[in-house]
């Protein structure tokens, strides 16, 4: 039987996060997360919706259809969005948290590959046991690692550095959302859990946008975070959420 997965909803935009930055792609965000930060911009994706929001066509006509979508299903979707051909730079899995729909992951990425679309995933580096099951059908990873002065949450090191040894197979960058609260210390263990894997990752240092809960990184910590994580890593750079200031999803 196929599998099928909860989708908050499918549509073309920007990409700007990460090393895609500026890259069009169409994002496929999924229902559901295993973790709780505080400055998360997509907290409507927790729950499982009963409909999902399709795009139908690049910047246009917006439909819904039922929870949860099969396989064949989504694959048409991202088809059709993808016109004219070759617009997308790929597709960006994103969430919520795309490895909790691992085994739907296995059934189509395969499928979405056969029609020429490369795929990103977009991680908060948790599940290492479920990248596994999938990293041969990703083409790149963008993953997170998670700190306590920007989530509230503990941060899960060695968690991380196994899940960026698995995600090495393929090319991948590391994010790190940063606070007015974060400190050189917690940006030098982030850098150094992935310098034990490689030092030639590239870590992108992401202010965060504020929410009421977390506070915006003033410019002259983030010089402070970089210039500590460069220390480590050869490529360290900092990047806003490009999209947030283009108005765009």
């Amino acid at each position: 039987m196929p599998s099928e997965a909860y989708i908050v909803e499918v549509f073309s935009s920007i990409q700007g996060e990460g090393l895609t930055c500026g890259e069009r792609q169409i994002f496929i965000r999924f229902a559901g997360c295993n973790l709780h930060c505080a400055y998360c911009d997509t907290d409507y994706a927790r729950e499982n919706p009963a409909r999902c929001t399709v795009e139908r066509t690049c910047g246009g006509d917006v439909t819904d259809a039922p929870n949860p979508v099969s396989v064949e299903h989504l694959v048409e979707i991202v088809r059709a969005l993808n016109v004219p051909e070759g617009i997308h730079h790929s597709i960006a899995l994103t969430g919520g948290e795309p490895l909790l729909h691992g085994e739907f992951l296995r059934e189509f990425l395969p499928a979405n590959r056969a029609n020429g679309i490369r795929s990103q995933l977009e991680t908060n580096g948790a599940l290492p046991e479920r990248l596994e099951q999938i990293i041969n059908f990703v083409d790149s990873v963008s993953m997170d690692i998670k700190i306590k002065s920007s989530t509230g949450e503990e941060g899960q090191w060695e968690t991380n550095r196994r899940f960026l040894q698995i995600a090495h197979r393929k090319p991948v960058w590391v994010k790190v959302v940063v606070s007015a609260e974060t400190t050189t210390e917690e940006i030098t263990r982030a850098a150094s859990v992935v310098a034990s894997v490689h030092p030639g990752i590239p870590l992108i240092i992401q202010p965060v946008t504020p929410n009421g809960k977390v506070h915006a990184c003033p410019g002259p910590l983030l010089l402070c975070l970089q210039k500590a994580a460069r220390k480590i890593l050869h490529t360290v750079r900092v990047i806003p959420q490009l999209h947030k200031l283009l108005g765009l999803r």
